[in-house]
């Protein structure tokens, strides 16, 4: 069910990461929670010529990257506790290890704000952004702006600003797409 799921998060998520891509000027992707990991199932490069380059195909960790943050985020503890170990891989001098410490209480924060960051955790030199999404298979992903360290300083509120957007897209394009009926009862928003 996940299966078919992917390509219909695709093609719901495409306009908001275009418009993401063109209001920013950066690299935006779209990863989708997979055994354990994230899968980028696309990606739309950055104008800049220093950028940051998802490839698609390519696996991600949880807990030190934008997206897997923003994802673990909607998950329960038990499912969290499930999916990583306590002691977590160290990929950069900035990454969490320790899942029971820093980790949950950023958790707690990705929950409050929506808003999931990687700071220099999964690759040196490279932050990141990101919001969790979710289509109507169930399908859980996240839509990550990665952008070079050096151009994201300062950027921080413009890319939240962005994202926020984005995820008003989303949200009005699945409102959009559900069937009509009257005792449909929708979700609600996440």
């Amino acid at each position: 069910m996940a299966e078919a799921g992917r390509p219909e998060i695709r093609a719901l998520l495409r306009p908001a990461m275009e418009h993401l891509a063109q209001t920013l000027e950066e690299t935006v992707d779209l990863a989708v929670l997979e055994s354990g990991r994230l899968r980028i199932t696309d990606s739309i490069q950055g104008q800049h010529t220093l950028r940051a380059v998802p490839v698609v195909g390519s696996s991600l960790p949880l807990h030190c990257t934008a997206n897997g943050k923003a994802v673990l985020a909607k998950l329960s503890d038990a499912e969290i506790a499930r999916l990583l170990p306590a002691r977590l891989t160290r990929l950069t001098p900035s990454t969490i290890t320790r899942r029971r410490a820093a980790l949950v209480e950023e958790l707690t924060q990705v929950r409050r704000t929506g808003m999931a960051f990687d700071l220099e955790e999964s690759t040196p030199g490279v932050c990141a952004i990101a919001i969790a999404v979710q289509d109507t298979y169930g399908t859980l992903a996240a839509l990550s702006v990665p952008i070079p360290a050096i151009r994201f300083r300062g950027r921080e509120q413009d890319i939240v600003a962005a994202l926020n957007t984005a995820r008003e897209q989303v949200s009005s394009v699945q409102s959009d797409t559900l069937p009509e009926s009257d005792t449909y009862d929708a979700p609600p928003p996440s």
